[in-house]
């Protein structure tokens, strides 16, 4: 039986038995304390269409998540942004209504404020960026046999 070890930080086992050789690779473990560092990364994911109201004459129209709706969708994260657009796939800035749109109220359009059209039907959509972390895990070299 010989035994080196190799550049790689891995023993090679080398088994003589008559015409056949066996050879086992194990790794070397140097500091089994040492975790690699974990690997982190932000993640966005879009929350479905949200749209609840739909105006009719001296309505208003207000689309918004609940904050109990916000904690479900991104309880670990934050809200980045939202998308706010008409029901047809307008965008909000391509719409003659004067409406708002932001992370804290969702889409407030006034009926007041576009008289006597109204406002056009809306839907919005939250963004949720989080960080999620990953720890690579090490593995061993399989079993290597030479005949």
């Amino acid at each position: 039986m010989n035994s080196n070890k190799g550049s790689t930080g891995t023993y090679a086992v080398t088994w003589l038995a008559g015409p056949t050789t066996f050879t086992f690779s194990l790794p070397v473990c140097q500091n089994i304390t040492a975790q690699p560092p974990a690997i982190c990364e932000t993640v966005s994911r879009l929350s479905m269409w949200i749209d609840r109201l739909h105006p009719t004459v001296n309505t208003d129209e207000h689309e918004f998540m609940t904050r109990e709706e916000i904690m479900q969708f991104c309880a670990c994260g934050v809200i980045s942004k939202v998308e706010c657009q008409t029901t047809t796939g307008q965008s909000l800035a391509q719409s003659p209504d004067f409406a708002t749109c932001s992370k804290d109220n969702g889409l407030v359009c006034s009926f007041l404020e576009n008289f006597p059209m109204g406002c056009q039907d809306y839907r919005v959509r939250y963004e949720c960026q989080e960080q999620v972390c990953h720890t690579p895990t090490c593995t061993t070299p399989d079993k290597t046999r030479r005949l």
